[in-house]
């Protein structure tokens, strides 16, 4: 049970999505303290879009270790799975994942949308509207995403050429963009070799991918035929992602910078892997 006086501690403010002409809400956590001495997280919610329940999950380590939190709700009336997993890069139509129900269906086309199209510029603009909001100094922000959420961090990574995000951290993805020049979006960048230099840059920057060594069950998890190639559970693909990195950074000869995170005892759960993000975090 979170205290009162903590919950009376979360602000809502809203950020304007000129492409959804829509007013997002954008769930904030502030402890108390000098603001300007905490770090600032971007969390990123599941397929349920929960962004309140993912920012309390976050509230007792953002006590603890002076952490601002912020949870942008992209809610699923406003942004569909293209938009929010995949980033609106391309057109796909399918739903994985609607209340409970899983429904492992898609159909997508090749052609790269234009950038002013896709989701990503968001991010860096609420936080430039919060700092300012705030009157934070710019120490830039940390990226958090599990699940699905994992599924838009590690693509705003490699897509969405951010100028303030130091440090990106994707937990238990179901299914990831391959650094793969044989296959086109989702699954490879192929199709993406206009933005060769941004995803060359990916590989250098402050990159955790985790793994929970325990989350190894099917359900919710993508199990179409090119999902599967991936690796039958999000522990193999999360390996078998981190490996196509590898493989790619050595033959274009860039020096990268990730560490691959396997988590004991660690199933699909959010709450599970904080304690390891927060150590990521701190160092």
């Amino acid at each position: 049970m979170i205290d009162n006086k903590y919950l009376s501690r979360i602000k809502i403010f809203e950020h304007r999505d000129k492409n959804k002409n829509y007013n997002m809400n954008i769930f904030t956590y502030i402890p108390e303290g000098n603001i300007n001495e905490m770090e600032i997280v971007f969390v990123m919610s599941g397929c349920y879009r929960d962004a309140l329940n993912y920012l309390k999950i976050w509230i007792e380590p953002a006590n603890k270790n002076k952490y601002i939190i912020i949870t942008p709700e992209f809610d699923k009336p406003h942004y569909s799975i293209a938009d929010h997993e995949y980033g609106n890069i391309i057109n796909i139509d399918y739903d994985y994942c609607s209340q409970d129900i899983y429904t492992p269906k898609m159909s997508y086309d090749n052609n790269i949308k234009d950038e002013s199209d896709w989701i990503y510029h968001n991010i860096d603009e609420i936080y430039i509207e919060f700092i300012k909001e705030f009157n934070i100094k710019n120490n830039g922000y940390i990226m958090f995403g599990h699940s699905s959420g994992a599924q838009f961090t590690h693509r705003f990574l490699m897509f969405g050429n951010s100028k303030y995000c130091k440090k990106y951290l994707c937990a238990n993805a179901g299914l990831y963009t391959f650094y793969d020049i044989t296959s086109n979006y989702p699954y490879g960048i192929q199709n993406l070799n206009k933005y060769k230099e941004r995803i060359d840059r990916s590989l250098t920057k402050n990159v955790f991918i985790l793994a929970g060594e325990q989350d190894v069950k099917s359900k919710y998890l993508n199990a179409l035929p090119n999902d599967l190639k991936q690796g039958k559970t999000r522990y193999e693909r999360a390996t078998n992602y981190f490996n196509s990195a590898i493989n790619y950074a050595k033959d274009n000869n860039i020096k990268m910078n990730w560490k691959f995170v396997s988590m004991p005892n660690v199933h699909h759960s959010s709450k599970e892997v904080v304690p390891f993000a927060i150590k990521i975090i701190n160092s």
